[in-house]
Formats: structure tokens, sequence, C-alpha cells
């Protein structure tokens, strides 16, 4: 079962969707293009079922797939740059959508 972002409040009653039950698929190859820079593929495809509510017994699917990389400048200091793509498919009952995120940012340890 997985947690919803689509509680779906039905106007007689006001029930929401009580869970989602969803199946998950994920792959992640990583590559070390030198010793200090990594290059990471990953791959997710999720469908998921909602229950309760007024969207009881429909389905949803989303897929997922990114690309990442990461320079270790240091032991204590990393930085990250990559960019995702997430679709969550259409229904006749719930909304999907589009949508690319680009990331950069840094990382200390110690």
């Amino acid at each position: 079962m997985g947690t919803s972002d689509s509680p779906s409040p039905t106007a007689n009653g006001g029930s929401i969707a009580t869970y989602q039950q969803t199946s998950v698929l994920y792959g992640t190859i990583n590559h070390k293009i030198t010793p200090d820079l990594t290059a990471s593929l990953i791959g997710r495809w999720q469908y998921g079922t909602y229950y309760g509510g007024a969207n009881d017994g429909v389905s949803q699917p989303w897929y997922s797939v990114g690309l990442n990389l990461s320079y270790r400048i240091n032991m204590y200091l990393s930085v990250e740059a990559g960019d995702n793509y997430d679709y969550v498919g259409w229904t006749s009952a719930l909304p999907g959508y589009r949508r690319n995120v680009t990331y950069l940012g840094i990382s200390a340890v110690y």
C-alpha cells in the first residue's frame, strides 16, 4: 500500500480515499567515469489503485527517469547535478501531469 496525494472527497458524505495499493519497479545504473565523477541513470514505474472516496477503484500509472552526475571534491565535499522527468497518467477521473526537474546541489559531511 502507498500514500496518495489525491484524497478525492465525495460530495455526499465527505469520505476520502483511505489508501492506494501500489506496485513499483525501480532500477538504477551507476557508472564511475573517473575516481571522483559518477553518473547515475534511474528509472521507476509505479501503478496504483485508489480505495475509498470518489475515485474508488481508479488506477493511475506513473513513470520517472533521471540522470545524475556527482563529483567528489574531497572526502568532505561533493557537488551533484541532475535532471528528472516524471509522467503521471491521466484517467477519466484523475488529472495527470508531466514535470521536468533540474537541480544542482552541494553536500558536506564530517
